[in-house]
């Protein structure tokens, strides 16, 4: 037998061991047409799945509360925080990090000599942008301050101040450092004077006195010894960190309108350690852990 023979038998062998197999060519077809089609459904609902996750935030901020403004009696632009809680603002907010940052607006400007009433405690203004919202790492939420809208009031040393309203309704004081991971805060804030301390950043003592009458115009703090300081209030809110919390809660407080009429007087209240202390960042009483 020749090689050329040998090869031919060879390959018929291999060809005669091959099973008999029938089908229908259109159904093999139809088959992988089929293959493809579940291929294809599932990659689309991957993807699907893949772009809620991905616009969940924006759902929760769209499912927010939105503002409600009101026009003043001096043509100034109210903010509703909650019933019975409006705060002069800025019109224009800016977003950031899913919440609505509004500057506060001052109190009425005084007409009267306020050499008398002690140190001026001054917010540092600036512009609504420069707040830092902290971030959170869920990212069902808007923040770490779960805050759909945030008044920005201004600085104090090393405290960036602002009022900010929880997705509850709640209305709460915000500490910021100027950095995306730190600050801290209280809640609620009232129509009392209340103390207390913070560790991040760091306030020794600070009183915060907000839901003033619409027309005061300076807010004037005397210390047991007699030391006296005075601030024009922001977005209807005064801030002082003069003195350690305990001195800070034995202050006599007094808000007076343009003509230096006193509006309201109080005393402070120490709340820190109380029931109803909380932290708008969700960490406890302790404001510097995180």
């Amino acid at each position: 037998m020749t090689v050329d023979e040998a090869t031919r038998t060879y390959v018929q062998t291999i060809v005669d061991s091959v099973p008999t197999r029938s089908g229908d060519l259109n159904a093999v077809v139809r088959r992988g047409g089929h293959r493809r089609r579940l291929r294809n459904a599932s990659m689309v609902v991957g993807g699907l799945l893949a772009i809620v996750v991905a616009v969940a935030p924006l759902f929760t901020l769209a499912s927010g509360p939105d503002p409600m403004h009101i026009a003043g009696s001096r043509g100034d632009t109210y903010l509703v925080l909650s019933d019975g809680y409006e705060v002069p603002v800025e019109p224009e907010p800016v977003e950031s990090r899913g919440a609505l940052v509004y500057l506060g607006s001052l109190g009425p400007e005084p007409a009267f000599d306020t050499s008398a009433l002690g140190t001026e405690v001054m917010f540092e203004r600036q512009e609504a942008s420069h707040l830092v919202v902290p971030s959170s790492s869920n990212p069902l939420e808007r923040n770490a301050l779960r805050a759909s809208v945030l008044v920005y009031l201004g600085d104090i040393e090393t405290a960036q101040l602002a009022l900010n309203v929880l997705d509850t309704g709640e209305v709460c004081i915000f500490f910021g450092n100027g950095t995306d991971v730190t600050g801290g805060g209280y809640c609620p804030v009232t129509d009392r004077p209340q103390v207390g301390t913070s560790s991040d950043p760091v306030v020794d003592g600070w009183l915060v006195w907000s839901q003033l009458p619409k027309d005061a115009a300076v807010v004037q703090i005397t210390l047991p010894d007699g030391t006296s300081y005075w601030q024009r209030p922001v977005a209807r809110t005064s801030f002082f960190q003069v003195a350690d919390p305990d001195t800070l809660a034995a202050a006599r407080l007094v808000a007076l309108d343009a003509d230096g009429k006193v509006l309201i007087r109080d005393e402070a209240t120490f709340l820190e350690g109380h029931e109803n202390w909380k932290d708008p960042l969700g960490r406890g009483k302790e404001h510097g852990d995180r």
